[in-house]
């Protein structure tokens, strides 16, 4: 990756963060013009283009949002149309994945900054494929998955043995709904739109799965119009209304 000649805003307000982030994004290659404060760095922004933007969004919290819609708001202006690389970091990723991920080009990092985690988020950017680590788990049968109304978003991919869906009626009654097999995904329902789990899944056999972090996904996302992000969400609402007159019919 090549950035000679090419600047990048640090909206740090922490010390240690902006002295990792700094350091980071110099032997990125970037220039860096530092900002501790939200007014500091839309003022900078005004002045300037940048091509890289960090923000850390436990120093300015959601003003990162309105500093990051700013920053499309001057690109639409100029008629610009590759969008800044934006890198949003955090300790709470369910704030990112609620008020960030319709915006095009940002990505997240879970703080506190570590300076080999940073480089590698930076270079994401400019590489032309993300990969996310493979992380494989067994389950043994009759083991739950999933708890219906369960408050995670990984998404699952079976690569062997079959789940079986339930879901409870009105009645608080377990409905089986259907059955997943070797290949096939369970649990992107939650993943896409970060809503509760909306099933129970429980292995029917031993099973080995690969988990998919929402967070490690959401970054191969960031290249697709925010129509395609719209149309999965809306693909998502769907399915969890028929799944609901399923389990009451």
């Amino acid at each position: 990756m090549s950035n000679k000649n090419k600047w990048a805003l640090s909206l740090c307000s922490v010390d240690d963060s902006q002295a990792i982030a700094s350091k980071a994004l110099e032997e990125a290659g970037f220039r860096v013009i530092k900002s501790s404060n939200l007014d500091d760095g839309l003022l900078k922004l005004s002045n300037q283009d940048f091509d890289f933007i960090l923000i850390d969004m436990d120093s300015v919290g959601l003003g990162g949002r309105e500093f990051t819609a700013s920053v499309r708001k001057k690109e639409a202006k100029q008629n610009i149309k590759e969008r800044t690389p934006i890198l949003i970091c955090g300790s709470v990723a369910s704030v990112f994945n609620r008020y960030f991920t319709h915006f095009d080009n940002v990505k997240f990092l879970e703080l506190p900054l570590k300076e080999v985690e940073l480089k590698e988020k930076i270079a994401s950017f400019f590489s032309k494929a993300d990969k996310i680590p493979e992380k494989t788990v067994k389950v043994k049968a009759g083991e739950v998955l999933i708890n219906e109304d369960g408050d995670g978003h990984e998404m699952f991919w079976i690569l062997q043995g079959s789940f079986e869906i339930f879901k409870k009626n009105s009645e608080g009654v377990e409905v089986l709904l259907g059955e997943a097999k070797s290949g096939e995904l369970v649990g992107e329902m939650s993943f896409l739109d970060n809503l509760p789990r909306s099933a129970t899944i429980r292995a029917k056999t031993d099973c080995e799965i690969m988990v998919i972090p929402q967070t490690k996904f959401a970054s191969v996302l960031d290249g697709q119009p925010r129509w395609f992000r719209s149309l999965m969400k809306t693909l998502s609402q769907r399915l969890r209304e028929s799944n609901d007159k399923l389990s009451n019919s």
